[in-house]
């Protein structure tokens, strides 16, 4: 049995005016009524249009559809009932607001094609990359996904069948050079031995802090007084991008830079310690999900938001003469600093990846760099070997032994050097 709720019946009316007759056709009630109109020059024609749109709801209304709705009807309804549920609620709505300013908005579900999808995507290559194209059509399928739950597409339909997607550009293998670190720090105005103080200091600390410690920017300006365990060099973070809480731990230049905002004058209240309906959004609960919540002093040591992060980041780099240098870059840096002393394992768990696949978007050690350790390793291992081999077993009578031991502590006592040599 059908989920969709049955509407109300499409009725017709007529109206005559001047040049003939104005045939109406309405259906449905509220936000979702439909209504359309056509002037015929006399009452049989526009009785007998009237009679074949009748007919046409019924039998979608026996498919299950339960109206013409446009591509567009379709992004409000779902930017209004799916996207709010979403950690990424706000980027969802400021698509699917996008999405209407395309001709694929003013197209009837029930009328759309492949044509129309593949239309909308290569106007969407003329100003942004694939991967943000391909990222689009997730969204656009998920609606088309809820047309049918909803009723207002046949499940058998769907446009997006068969649609070859454009290919994703190779992952960023972007560092970043110590001079880079250098310059930004200079055109940020921020030096090690001064304080905090205003928000061009916080973009660099927390830019130098992503790359001793592979957080993200959104988890960054979340670090709060209750997060912090800084004598375990410890941070909590509680909100991640997968949903996962998770445990960093910080080197001792990480600390450091914490402590520099630990000692600020004034901080941002922390959205944890207010009450439940007083927080941003994105700070509330979701269903069924247990509230979070800090001690009333808890605070925030970040005054900038993510949003504001990246964008002054990218504004203050325009300044200089760096190159294609993003702030998500410094995940890049750290996560190929990290793997250097730590194993898959413990590196996914350090940057939140669930799946180790992950790790190799962002690892980007060189050919160069990998064979520089492998040379070190063999000549580790040669120098093992020799040192064994070096040492050579030997036996003395028991008498000899107390006249060892005093010439090996007289000479230990005596040299510096690494290799010492006693006569029996």
């Amino acid at each position: 049995m059908s989920n969709c709720v049955m509407e109300v019946i499409a009725m017709a009316s007529f109206e005559k005016i001047g040049s003939g007759v104005r045939a109406v056709i309405s259906r449905g009630t509220g936000k979702h009524r439909i209504k359309k109109t056509k002037v015929w020059p006399t009452m049989k024609q526009a009785k007998r249009w009237a009679t074949e749109i009748e007919h046409a709801y019924e039998q979608q209304q026996r498919e299950g559809v339960s109206g013409d709705f446009t591509f567009a009807e379709l992004f409000d309804e779902y930017a209004e009932k799916v996207s709010p549920k979403k950690k990424g609620a706000h980027w969802e709505q400021l698509r699917l607001a996008l999405f209407k300013r395309f001709p694929l908005s003013d197209v009837l579900l029930k009328d759309a094609t492949l044509v129309d999808i593949e239309q909308f995507i290569s106007m969407r290559l003329k100003t942004v990359k694939s991967s943000t194209v391909n990222r689009e059509l997730n969204l656009i399928r998920h609606c088309i996904t809820k047309a049918h739950h909803w009723c207002w597409l046949p499940r058998t339909q769907n446009p997006m069948d068969d649609l070859e997607r454009p290919e994703d550009p190779p992952p960023r293998e972007r560092l970043v050079a110590p001079d880079e670190i250098e310059v930004m720090c200079h055109v940020l105005d921020y030096k090690d031995d001064e304080p905090v103080h205003t928000i061009c200091h916080e973009v660099a600390v927390a830019w130098l802090f992503a790359i001793e410690s592979a957080m993200r920017a959104g988890e960054i300006t979340d670090i709060c007084t209750s997060c912090c365990s800084l004598d375990n060099a410890v941070v909590k973070i509680e909100q991640t991008k997968n949903g996962s809480k998770r445990d960093v731990p910080v080197t001792s230049r990480g600390i450091k830079l914490l402590e520099k905002l630990y000692e600020k004058p004034e901080h941002a209240v922390c959205p944890y310690s207010l009450p439940v309906d007083e927080r941003p959004k994105r700070y509330q609960p979701k269903p069924g999900q247990a509230p979070i919540y800090h001690h009333g002093e808890c605070k925030r040591l970040f005054h900038v938001s993510a949003g504001s992060l990246s964008s002054m980041f990218r504004k203050y780099r325009l300044r200089t003469p760096i190159q294609d240098l993003t702030f998500h870059d410094s995940r890049h840096e750290a996560i190929t600093r990290l793997a250097k002393s730590h194993s898959p394992f413990d590196l996914a768990r350090i940057v939140g990846h669930k799946d180790i696949k992950q790790l190799m978007t962002y690892y980007n050690k060189s050919a160069i760099d990998i064979a520089k350790a492998m040379r070190e390793d063999e000549s580790a291992s040669a120098q093992l070997a020799s040192d064994n081999k070096s040492m050579e077993a030997f036996t003395i009578d028991k008498d000899q032994l107390p006249h060892l031991i005093t010439s090996l502590l007289t000479a230990l006592q005596n040299s510096n050097d690494k290799a010492i040599e006693i006569n029996l």
